[in-house]
């Protein structure tokens, strides 16, 4: 048997098992559709629409995008970094 079709083998039954997993986890989810929160995006769930609510919840995704630009701002820093030479 040659490596590329032990590759192939290999590829096919993740590939299955991965549907598999995937199907097991939705269907043991069972939706409630009986209160009054709504899922959104990324998994969470909001169930107050106050000014105070969307205000806290608009400062905390400023302060998650503030710290992706700090990270961003330091990964761009490092790719202009300069060698240091080293001395004997």
């Amino acid at each position: 048997m040659s490596n590329g079709m032990k590759v192939g083998i290999v590829a096919i039954v993740i590939i299955f098992l991965g549907a598999w997993y995937a199907n097991k986890d939705s269907a043991q989810a069972p939706l409630d559709n009986t209160g009054s929160s709504e899922q959104v995006g990324g998994g969470q769930q909001y169930s107050s629409t106050s000014d105070d609510s969307l205000d806290k919840d608009l400062a905390s995704i400023d302060a998650s995008l503030k710290a992706f630009d700090a990270d961003s701002a330091n990964a761009d820093a490092s790719l202009s970094d300069k060698p240091v030479t080293q001395g004997e």
